[in-house]
């Protein structure tokens, strides 16, 4: 009798062990990025576009972002946040202030190329030129990451 009480104890002990386990290894880590987006010109019509991206290769193609939010913004500085993203370090994010609603910064060719609309990047890359996948990148690896992107027209 004891020796059977004994191995339903152990049994029953593998099984949460097991469980636990196999419910660990499902689980995905997720976090929200929040992002503040600072020198809004609100004299500009259309509509904040706020695109993450997940890879260098999606990097800025309007059509292969990997979520996107839009705002209408009503202040100098908004924030938004991206819930529920999957732990990695190879995100990025571009904002355009979309006046045409095209998902897209549009650009002027003369005299020299410059964007029509406002932008921002993440880690605020500027200079002349579309910015670097590389020095825009950024990780999610805690529960939230806070950005600050300035715009710049």
């Amino acid at each position: 009798m004891m020796i059977h009480l004994r191995f339903l104890k152990y049994l029953f002990l593998s099984l949460i062990f097991i469980t636990n386990s196999l419910v660990s290894q499902d689980k995905i880590e997720t976090g929200n990025i929040e992002v503040t987006i600072q020198d809004i010109d609100l004299d500009e019509e259309g509509e904040l576009v706020i695109l993450l991206f997940n890879s260098e290769e999606s990097w800025l193609e309007a059509d292969q972002y990997y979520k996107v939010i839009k705002v209408s913004p009503a202040k100098k500085s908004e924030k938004i946040i991206f819930e529920n993203i999957s732990f990695g370090s190879g995100y990025a994010i571009e904002v355009v202030h979309d006046e045409n609603n095209n998902l897209k910064m549009d650009m002027r060719i003369l005299p020299y190329p410059k964007p029509k609309e406002g932008v921002g990047v993440s880690n605020n890359t500027f200079r002349a030129g579309p910015p670097e996948y590389e020095k825009a990148k950024f990780s999610l690896d805690q529960p939230t990451v806070e950005l600050h992107i300035q715009m710049k027209y």
